[in-house]
């Protein structure tokens, strides 16, 4: 993905997008390679070190979530929260065009 498309998706500036990036360049998650469309854009690319880290990381994440938002939850409870979600996301989806 491009650096300044990663930048807007998570709604960092590009200074400290570029921290982050050589960060997780370092620990070999990531590698930063040349744009191709423009000599002074960067492309982010998550090396199979990064996919390996976010695999390894799913099951525990999806345990915690799981813990802390469903547990306590009824059946019928779960089904309106994902109602609930659903509008959310159709709003922030309209709104955001």
């Amino acid at each position: 993905m491009r650096a300044r498309d990663l930048g807007a998706e998570v709604g960092w500036e590009r200074s400290r997008l570029s921290h982050q990036i050589s960060r997780m360049e370092k620990r070999g998650l990531v590698t930063r390679e040349a744009c191709a469309d423009d000599a002074r854009g960067s492309m982010v690319r998550l090396t199979e070190k990064g996919r390996d880290a976010i695999d390894a990381a799913t099951p525990k994440h999806e345990e915690y979530v799981r813990k802390l938002v469903f547990d306590p939850l009824t059946a019928e409870e779960t089904h309106l929260f994902g109602d609930l979600m659903g509008r959310i996301l159709d709003s922030v989806e309209r709104n955001a065009r």
